[in-house]
């Protein structure tokens, strides 16, 4: 971070030694409830696992918390050398202390103005418990289109930090596709003045699948607008938790997360928008919407604001969550479609409509992703 001491890789992973053994995996404070949707014993027993293989012409690979393809001039960073960027704080969760301890490198990008697209695949060879941290900076004036894709399939934890310059714009696509395995993934945005940031984020499957997304606010009249879309399907268990936190004054955040449950999973939404003392006049919107497609699935909304300063512009929050339709059930049954086919093929519609939505630069991407999905979705249930 700017106006930080720089710290090291070397550094972090001796404190997490030191903090392992006291640092729970989740404060009661960092949740709007006190449940628990995070199994977090799932970490404790990784197990080597099948990865997940698909084609992806990105300019940069990363296999296994190392590079593997590197068109863009990335840097892998060892545990001497300097981290430009450094939001993590090391009481956090035990789950980051056992990141830190794993991870082999640090990937640094750096992004600036005329970079166009850029593409990152994250992926594994197939260990019991595999790591990657990227570094990501956004240069004043730069405008990107940014995509980081996650193939999981193994037991994994990866991290993005991203801090996006003055007058910056970011069209941001996530995407955490997991197999039937445990994954733990953050992304934690820094945004300064004036700066733009357009996210959508994709979270399909995984044993348990704990997903977190920090926008952190600082500069004054820095937005962001934050899609996402939340998919289980078979016994998947997704803990979605976002924080959209204003720092400088007249920032705007909006984040809408949609959320549908199949067969026996668990889909979880947790958002925080919270506008602290000195985010005056600003505006945070936090709104869930979640569906059911089974009497055996589970999918909750819990979304929360907070404001710390009298002078906000707006602060709303909304969820609600909806099954099928019964009238519409009974028109496609007779027409030969069972209930199973039924709840896939509105399952698939609503994915669709969502994925329509991104931006067109992600084209390749998004196809990926829809195919993915539709094997899924459509499958014999």
């Amino acid at each position: 971070m700017r106006g930080r001491i720089m710290t090291t890789l070397g550094e972090l992973k001796r404190g997490a030694a030191k903090l392992l053994d006291s640092v729970p995996y989740q404060q009661v404070k960092d949740s709007p409830s006190i449940k628990y949707y995070t199994d977090w014993s799932a970490f404790e027993t990784c197990s080597p696992g099948e990865p997940l293989r698909y084609e992806l012409d990105a300019q940069v690979i990363i296999r296994d918390g190392r590079l593997a393809k590197n068109e863009v001039g990335a840097v892998e960073l060892g545990e001497d050398d300097a981290l430009p960027i450094n939001t993590i704080d090391l009481r956090e969760s035990k789950m980051l202390l056992k990141h830190l301890l794993n991870v082999p490198s640090v990937v640094f990008i750096d992004v600036p103005p005329g970079a166009g697209k850029l593409g990152v695949l994250v992926e594994s060879s197939g260990g019991s418990f595999e790591s990657s941290h990227v570094l990501i900076n956004v240069r004043d004036g730069a405008s990107v289109d940014l995509s980081i894709i996650e193939l999981g399939g193994t037991c994994s934890s990866n991290v993005v930090e991203a801090l996006v310059g003055r007058g910056a714009q970011v069209n941001l696509l996530n995407a955490s596709l997991q197999g039937g395995n445990p994954a733990y993934g953050l992304s934690r945005i820094t945004a300064l003045d004036n700066a733009v940031i357009n996210g959508y984020t994709v979270v399909l499957d995984g044993s348990m699948n704990r997903r977190e997304e920090d926008y952190l606010l600082r500069g004054n009249y820095s937005s962001v607008s934050s899609k996402v879309l939340e998919t289980g399907t078979a016994k998947s268990r997704i803990d979605y938790y976002s924080t959209l936190l204003h720092i400088g004054e007249s920032t705007r955040s909006y984040s809408t997360v949609s959320g549908i449950a199949l067969d026996g999973s668990m889909v979880i939404h947790r958002g925080m928008g919270r506008i602290t003392e000195t985010g005056k006049w600003s505006s945070t919107v936090v709104e869930g919407k979640m569906f059911m497609g089974s009497r055996d699935a589970v999918a909750v909304s819990v979304p929360v604001i907070a404001v710390d300063t009298g002078d906000v512009s707006e602060a709303r929050h909304s969820a609600m969550d909806a099954s099928i339709d019964e009238e519409q059930m009974f028109y496609l049954a007779s027409r030969g479609l069972s209930r199973e086919e039924v709840i896939g093929l509105v399952a698939h519609d609503m994915v669709m409509k969502y994925l329509d939505e991104a931006p067109k630069q992600f084209s390749e991407e998004i196809q990926l992703i829809k195919s993915i999905m539709a094997e899924r979705l459509l499958r014999a249930r």
